[in-house]
């Protein structure tokens, strides 16, 4: 059994609440999303990789956060449990929220760090919201993170939260941006979002500190 890796690689969390954590990070390739502002487009890079081989190298950091990320990991959701649920690790998927879990990942999952993709990355609105699946995800540990470009991106954030019953404290606002100017520019409207609808801010150490190509 094998997962198709774009890269496994040791860094910090650079988003939501556990930004700054030393953290092992997986990050599979593929995704059913198309964003505008995507970060991680050579996501789409990558090979086949078996999951004797992908265990061996998260466990060769030092390291007791794994993040699976993408692309869209839940395109592999089957051997991902697999991968993991032996593991040690506090385990963290970062997920666009557009497919449902298995009952296995449910509960073999510590944290879902959800990103539903507003109208402004450009993707169809009937291929970015799976309201079924943010449902079920809002029930299991989850965080919901959005990517905002604008002041009108909240309206649409407040909006998914009234569909979806999340409380405004689970949700962080980072700043759209793919150099480290452009998420402080927009840092100070965000902030103030944050504090008028009692969001949590989040900034992208990943870009500020490295740019977009050290997403992570």
């Amino acid at each position: 059994m094998s997962i198709k890796v774009n890269e496994i690689f040791h860094s910090i969390q650079g988003e939501g609440q556990h930004a700054g954590i030393n953290s092992v990070f997986l990050r599979t390739s593929g995704c059913d999303l198309s964003c505008l502002f995507c970060d991680t487009k050579y996501h789409k890079e990558g090979g086949e990789i078996s999951l004797e081989s992908i265990r061996k190298s998260i466990n060769s950091f030092n390291s007791y956060n794994l993040v699976i990320t993408g692309g869209e990991p839940l395109l592999w959701q089957g051997q991902l449990y697999a991968l993991i649920k032996d593991l040690p690790h506090y385990v963290t998927i970062e997920t666009n929220g557009t497919i449902v879990p298995s009952d296995e990942l449910l509960k073999r999952v510590d944290e879902w760090s959800v990103s539903p993709k507003l109208n402004s990355s450009g993707n169809d609105i009937d291929k970015r919201l799976n309201y079924d699946a943010l449902e079920v995800l809002k029930a299991h540990k989850a965080i919901f993170k959005f990517v905002v470009t604008n002041e009108k991106d909240v309206e649409e954030v407040l909006e998914i939260c009234k569909q979806v019953r999340i409380d405004n404290h689970k949700v962080w606002l980072m700043p759209e941006g793919t150099t480290g100017s452009e998420i402080l520019k927009k840092s100070l409207w965000v902030i103030e979002l944050c504090k008028k609808h009692n969001f949590n801010y989040s900034a992208r150490l990943h870009i500020l500190i490295w740019g977009k190509k050290k997403g992570v």
